[in-house]
């Protein structure tokens, strides 16, 4: 039981960290990648707290789900994270209203059809409950807790390059007349100068035939 613990402590931790890095490599934003982290924190502990008071034990079968549900809590957040990163709007609450109507029902969508894939452990007496319980509170800190937090606390959007590139001020400061292309001549109209050399050309080749 102790070896137990202690090495599910171990694996816990270093999950963690394998996670938060690659999350931060992905994400690209250190703020994010913290409330992402604390999704996965919040949900392993609502996990172990409801693991307590339903009577399960410590041992190698739920050490292993209870890591393993660390890949499954982060799968949530992150979508909602990025999604809210690379969505521009008036305000952090109208980015967050924009995430959840965008990618709000992919995500509830992907945690329902995790339960259904573990439908036939119905018969199973400890481990359907933990496997719920990952999804459950995954979902809950996924689509409720980060958008409040990213609504309150949240960074800018992801600086869209072509959009600052039209909007840059060096772009701005030019002459307007340097960027537009002449205007071409109306081929309805004749210019009489031209009328001049055209006669002019005519008549010396004449003489010269």
């Amino acid at each position: 039981m102790v070896v137990v613990s202690e090495e599910l402590l171990r694996n816990l931790g270093l999950t963690l960290v394998g996670v938060f890095g690659v999350t931060l490599v992905l994400i690209g934003d250190l703020q994010v990648s913290i409330w992402v982290f604390s999704c996965i924190l919040f949900t392993l502990i609502g996990i172990a707290g409801s693991m307590r008071f339903a009577g399960l034990t410590i041992e190698l079968m739920s050490s292993v789900l209870l890591i393993l549900s660390v890949g499954l809590a982060v799968d949530y957040s992150t979508h909602i994270a990025h999604k809210f990163l690379v969505t521009h709007g008036d305000s952090k609450d109208d980015r967050v209203r924009i995430t959840l109507a965008e990618i709000g029902p992919p995500v509830f969508n992907g945690g329902f059809t995790t339960m259904m894939a573990f439908v036939f452990c119905l018969w199973s007496e400890n481990y359907l409950f933990q496997i719920t319980l990952k999804v459950i509170y995954g979902l809950y800190h996924g689509l409720v807790y980060l958008p409040v937090m990213l609504s309150w606390f949240g960074p800018q959007p992801y600086v869209d390059s072509l959009h600052s590139t039209k909007n840059s001020p060096a772009q701005s400061g030019l002459d307007p007349g340097l960027g537009e292309a002449p205007e071409k001549p109306d081929a309805g109209k004749t210019n009489p100068s031209s009328l001049k050399v055209t006669a002019v050309l005519e008549f010396y080749q004449l003489k010269v035939v």
